[in-house]
């Protein structure tokens, strides 16, 4: 139990130096509540822009930054519960909290690898004031060996959330697969293909607004010799 408390709260602190009207518009009358769970009520006076086949990428670049800074924080305060299971807290460092959910037989430890399962609920939950997030996501991780550290090297989303601010609309994931690197920094979605080989796309995003809806994954690329 001490192994991997010490082991994901050093590489967290490390790294952190269907459809219904409430989806595709989160700032509908009843925007307190949606189908993903927690709280979405902030985000008014921004643009909320609808998310186009152009815009798309720029939108996913966004949500996955801010997945990971929170998915982060999961694991250090997970890591440093008093009791293994118990729902924690973690708050937004521009606006919101969210509620990190964990069961106490979800972390599992060897000596290469560390991997953990949790739900993260967000409640007007904001990283940088750009998007807003209401809903919740399923996180499945590993941690890998680096030499003296552990890093992120495989992070599966499902689930969903309800977003708006500089965009408007929810997003869904099924088996989709965040593509970490070697130093535990996320990989940029407008990454070539060659960055990409080593982390293969894996699963796809659902993005709904306003009238549209895109299916897709963001990390495919076609490789042409």
């Amino acid at each position: 139990m001490k192994l991997w408390i010490l082991i994901l709260a050093v590489a967290a602190a490390a790294i952190w130096a269907a459809c219904s009207t409430n989806r595709s518009d989160p700032l509908s009358a009843d925007l307190g509540t949606n189908d993903y769970g927690g709280s979405l009520n902030t985000g008014k006076d921004r643009p909320n822009l609808a998310v186009t086949e152009q815009n798309k990428l720029e939108l996913c670049q966004e949500v996955f930054e801010q997945l990971y800074s929170s998915f982060l924080k999961g694991c250090g305060i997970t890591a440093n519960a008093p009791f293994p299971g118990e729902a924690v807290r973690i708050t937004g460092n521009y606006n919101g909290y969210a509620v990190v959910n964990t069961q106490p037989d979800t972390l599992e430890v060897s000596q290469t690898i560390v991997s953990s399962t949790f739900e993260i609920t967000y409640f007007n939950f904001s990283e940088s004031g750009k998007l807003f997030f209401g809903g919740k996501i399923g996180f499945s991780g590993s941690w890998g060996k680096g030499g003296d550290s552990r890093v992120p090297d495989d992070i599966l989303l499902g689930l969903g959330l309800v977003f708006a601010g500089y965009f408007s609309g929810s997003i869904e994931f099924e088996n989709f697969s965040l593509p970490i690197d070697s130093t535990g920094k996320l990989i940029k979605v407008d990454a070539s293909a060659f960055d990409l080989i080593s982390h293969p796309a894996q699963g796809s995003v659902t993005i709904r607004s306003g009238s549209e809806t895109f299916k897709f994954n963001p990390y495919f690329r076609m490789i042409i010799d």
